[in-house]
């Protein structure tokens, strides 16, 4: 079984593989090499794109976690794009979907989704014997044709619950931002106040 490639431990923050194999010794055409590779990244990813924020709340406590991180894994696309999901320097991660494919659907109605997973695991079980699934979160674009130009509205919403101690959540707001709550089942953060 492999595991998925694209795991970003969110709390806490820890060294990542990248930053480990940026600190060896580079010769001078590699890290021009690098550098041409990033231009023409940042060129590709075009200011026209689309980017959905994605705050995540970890209102687990150390007990409650088991002292295991919360790590976010990009699963399944339809139509989403590549990479889709990408992580900031501040601890949220960016949602890029791909507004020009529409092979997912037929006119005047187009369809994408991307699933991600949450996962509590500790940071040196590279195998994930002791991995436990928080629940997958679905985010859903839905597009509509009207005079030539595709409009699209974004949603999210949990697909699949993970152990039953564990309760996930999503929202989105107008602004275009998503937050995943992630709490014990036994937390009264619900309560309503009479």
């Amino acid at each position: 079984w492999i595991r998925p490639s694209t795991r970003f431990e969110v709390w806490p923050c820890r060294r990542s593989f990248v930053a480990a194999s940026l600190q060896r010794q580079t010769s001078t055409p590699a890290m021009l090499r690098v550098l041409a590779a990033l231009v023409l990244l940042a060129a590709a990813w075009g200011s026209d794109d689309v980017h959905l924020r994605l705050d995540i709340e970890n209102r687990l406590t150390n007990m409650q976690s088991k002292f295991k991180s919360l790590y976010v894994a990009r699963g399944s696309s339809s139509c989403w794009g590549i990479p889709g999901l990408d992580p900031l320097i501040n601890g949220s991660l960016v949602l890029t979907p791909d507004e020009r494919n529409m092979a997912c659907s037929k006119p005047p109605v187009y369809w994408s989704q991307l699933i991600v997973g949450f996962n509590l695991d500790f940071s040196w079980d590279a195998l994930g014997k002791f991995e436990e699934k928080v629940g997958d979160i679905a985010f859903q674009g839905h597009g509509k044709e009207s005079g030539g130009a595709v409009s699209w509205t974004y949603d999210c919403r949990m697909i699949r619950a993970g152990k039953p101690s564990y309760r996930i959540s999503c929202e989105s707001n107008a602004d275009r931002v998503f937050r995943v709550t992630i709490e014990h089942a036994t937390s009264n953060s619900h309560r309503f106040l009479v």
